[in-house]
């Protein structure tokens, strides 16, 4: 469901807000949208503008549509006018998210960052919990940074004195996903949160993608590429043609930098460039195969026409 509330766009923008560019052509449909929601270089983003001819990125920051604050960088050829928020939001704050944190000296609103590597959490909470106890809950600034550092890293909440890291349906909560949704029989919270971390937050990805209701009144035909799949590198040719006559067309694709370890000194995220390249073609085949169509669909209502007026029966 959807609701009517318009949002000031500049809000959205990280740093100076400037109107989406698009080169000539690259308007055409299928619409696309290909996202990263962790940062790399310009270079790399350069990259996917040079392949797309797109003009610029998009950059968000999530808080202003969570309690997540993280920078989303997206290049599209979607309208940019009369966006809309969904009407189920997530929690804002922390403190809506996870009722029993307590401020205390931890001042936090937002989650900063989605940390899915849990093996040291025990030690660093039994030692945070000692010195809280110790403490009676009043540290030295000194103590309070580096407790609020290895928080931040960590991806940890604090009560009043306890220490724990943030449960996943917690985090689905914030980034706008259903309880439990990444819960399966045989998955644990570290991997479930290794899902999370590259998951797009759902109403800032939403606001985005609402001007599409209006276009498609009646749905759309959408295909996703996206790398949990396991499916990009294995969509031949054969395949893409046969799932375009299956549905006729696709009206918008998608696709997602997957989130890959930084290089030894670079803490920018890796760019995918292998898998990028396969959206690029996907993208590129599916817009041919239309152009095709709509050509063979346009020859034949001349020829019907032509015909027609000789008095032939088609």
């Amino acid at each position: 469901m959807f609701m009517e509330e318009k949002v000031n766009t500049q809000l959205t923008r990280v740093g100076t807000p400037q109107p989406l560019s698009l080169n000539q052509g690259v308007d055409k449909r299928p619409f696309f949208f290909y996202g990263s929601v962790v940062n790399f270089s310009p270079d790399s983003w350069k990259k996917v503008l040079q392949f797309l001819l797109a003009s610029l990125p998009e950059f968000v920051d999530t808080r202003h549509f969570s309690a997540l604050s993280r920078k989303e960088g997206y290049v599209h050829n979607l309208p940019t006018q009369s966006r809309f928020h969904l009407s189920l939001k997530s929690p804002m704050t922390i403190q809506e998210a996870i009722p029993s944190a307590k401020k205390l000296w931890d001042t936090r609103i937002y989650v900063s960052r989605i940390s899915s590597d849990l093996s040291d959490v025990p030690l660093l909470s039994e030692r945070a919990e000692r010195l809280l106890k110790d403490s009676h809950g009043i540290l030295y600034p000194e103590q309070q940074r580096d407790l609020l550092h290895h928080c931040r890293t960590k991806n940890l909440w604090v009560g009043k004195y306890k220490l724990a890291p943030m449960e996943p349906h917690q985090l689905e909560s914030i980034l706008g996903y259903p309880s439990n949704y990444t819960e399966t029989t045989e998955s644990c919270s570290s991997e479930r949160l290794g899902y999370l971390k590259q998951c797009f937050q759902a109403d800032t990805l939403g606001y985005h993608l609402s001007v599409l209701k209006p276009i498609f009144p009646g749905g759309l035909n959408l295909l996703s590429l996206f790398s949990g799949i396991d499916g990009v590198q294995k969509l031949t040719a054969k395949k893409l043609k046969n799932m375009t006559n299956k549905f006729g067309s696709f009206d918008l694709i998608v696709c997602q930098n997957p989130c890959l370890a930084p290089s030894e000194g670079n803490k920018l995220s890796a760019f995918d460039f292998s898998q990028f390249s396969e959206f690029v073609r996907v993208l590129q085949r599916v817009r041919s195969m239309m152009d095709r169509k709509r050509v063979s669909t346009n020859s034949y209502h001349v020829e019907y026409q032509w015909d027609h007026r000789k008095g032939m029966n088609m």
